[in-house]
């Protein structure tokens, strides 16, 4: 059970880069709290927003929240309460235990389970961690003149070409410890960014769009990014409709990403058990695990030290076993299912390895371009981005969704037009047993940023989306079901 008891705050662009919690401040409160609870999560978000739309400021925010996880002391068989303040002095922490406790005996009457999930116990002794390194000065640095600096520079780009649109620079910077009476404590600190540019060319109905993300700002460069969606929207303008059906198709990793995003749900054990996996024989009837199922190219690790994304080495979801250590992991090797996912609770009651699912992770690439897989594709569909992307069926993997900011139609080698929108149903497990070409693996762009802050720090907390490090595609007979109207 969760009770938030203030929105995020909202304010200026601040003078100064913000001040985010270091693990010397945060060890010192947590060690204050720990004296009252079986367990502390503290946690500090600083988020940096500006969306601009043709010349008119849409959102420019600020927001910063301090989270606090506490298990009060002297109660048993209950989920943590958690409470939210933007005060850490004694009063405000002192009204926070309390407000917990209250909440605490809320539980006993609400309908919410009373016993958290059954397992072993698990000793929170002191532990060492892969060493990561996800923060980065430069982010922070950017949330004050950095980001107005790429807003306008992405305007200036797209005025300069008469185009239309919008273009969107967020920042976050986040710092979370985790501490427990036996000595385990996990402090971990990561920084994100991301730019993304839509452009619309005026009469012609032409749509580019372009992002780029990573969690040190220096390695994004705006002005690439606007013109990657200049370029795209005017070569997208008058575009024509084309009957859907099944076509080789071409996807940049953007696409790719958004393709796959359900695929860690498919990884986690207990959904394999369940059944709820195409990695499921049924209910009851084991794992497909050490059978190839996909192309003997494809391999998929995950790896809180990636270069490109990387992630906290421990478990992170305020939930039962957080703090834990979770492993690099191989999932897929040369095509064959290597390992599954399996949470604390899960793991230890099947005796195996428990790991953090794994919704960052990296797929392996090869030699081919972009350039190159249009040059060897006689009829198809180039695809520089999906939106809308749906799980329809979990034992499948099958996903709908929708092509979106850029789509053409490809012959004999070469670009021929642009095209209208098209719906697909497919699964990734089908699509990645029928590639014909694969690219070299980036860091993608979501396309996601954080929504306004009447949603509530809650909503935030989905951006950003962990790393997903994966390549463009080539792949055949991707099943396009009908024409759609996104743009």
């Amino acid at each position: 059970m969760r009770h938030r008891s203030s929105n995020p705050s909202v304010s200026a662009a601040p003078s100064a880069p913000p001040h985010v919690m270091s693990r010397e401040e945060a060890t010192q409160t947590a060690k204050r709290l720990l004296s009252l609870s079986k367990a502390v999560c503290i946690q500090h978000v600083v988020n940096a927003v500006t969306q601009v739309a043709d010349d008119r400021v849409l959102l420019a925010r600020n927001g910063e929240s301090f989270k606090v996880m506490l298990a009060p002391v002297g109660v048993n068989g209950q989920y943590p309460v958690t409470v939210e303040t933007n005060q850490l002095d004694d009063v405000a922490i002192r009204s926070a235990i309390e407000q917990a406790a209250r909440w605490v005996g809320a539980q006993r009457t609400s309908y919410f389970p009373l016993d958290p999930p059954s397992a072993p116990d698990v000793p929170m002794k002191p532990v060492s961690f892969i060493p990561v390194k996800l923060a980065h000065d430069t982010t922070i640095a950017a949330m004050t003149d950095g980001r107005r600096s790429a807003v306008t520079q992405m305007l200036g780009a797209m005025r300069a070409q008469h185009v239309t649109g919008a273009a969107t620079v967020a920042l976050s910077a986040r710092s979370v410890i985790y501490m427990y009476p036996d000595g385990l404590t996990a402090f971990g600190e990561s920084t994100d960014a991301e730019v993304i540019v839509n452009a619309r060319t005026q009469g012609t109905n032409g749509v580019g769009w372009s992002a780029a993300t990573a969690r040190d700002w220096s390695r994004i460069d705006p002005e690439h990014v606007a013109a990657q969606a200049i370029d795209l929207a005017q070569r997208a303008a008058n575009p024509v409709v084309v009957e859907p059906g099944r076509r080789t198709v071409i996807l940049e990793p953007t696409a790719v990403a958004q393709f796959l995003r359900h695929m860690d749900e498919a990884f986690q054990a207990q959904n394999v058990e369940y059944g709820t996996s195409p990695f499921s024989k049924g209910v009851g009837h084991g794992t497909r695990l050490g059978q190839r199922l996909f192309d003997p190219r494809v391999t998929i690790t995950t790896d809180p030290a990636d270069a490109e994304g990387g992630y906290f080495p421990f478990f992170d979801t305020l939930w039962y076993g957080d703090g834990l250590p979770s492993p690099a992991m191989t999932l897929v090797k040369d095509g064959v299912l290597a390992n599954l996912s399996y949470d604390v609770a899960f793991g230890l009651k099947q005796g195996k390895t428990y790991s953090v699912p794994p919704s960052s992770y990296r797929m392996s690439g090869g030699p081919a371009t972009v350039a190159e897989m249009i040059a060897g594709c006689t009829d198809g569909i180039y695809v520089t981005r999906f939106g809308n992307t749906d799980l329809v069926e979990p034992s499948t993997g099958l996903v709908t969704g929708t092509t979106q900011g850029g789509c053409f139609l490809v012959r004999n080698g070469k670009i021929d037009k642009p095209i209208k929108s098209l719906r697909f149903l497919d699964s990734p497990i089908f699509c990645l047993n029928r590639l014909q070409m694969i690219g070299a693996p980036v860091r993608a762009a979501m396309g996601t940023t954080p929504p306004p802050a009447a949603l509530g720090f809650e909503a935030g907390e989905q951006w950003p989306f962990p790393p997903v490090i994966v390549p463009p595609l080539m792949i055949g007979d991707f099943n396009f079901v009908a024409l759609s109207d996104a743009v």
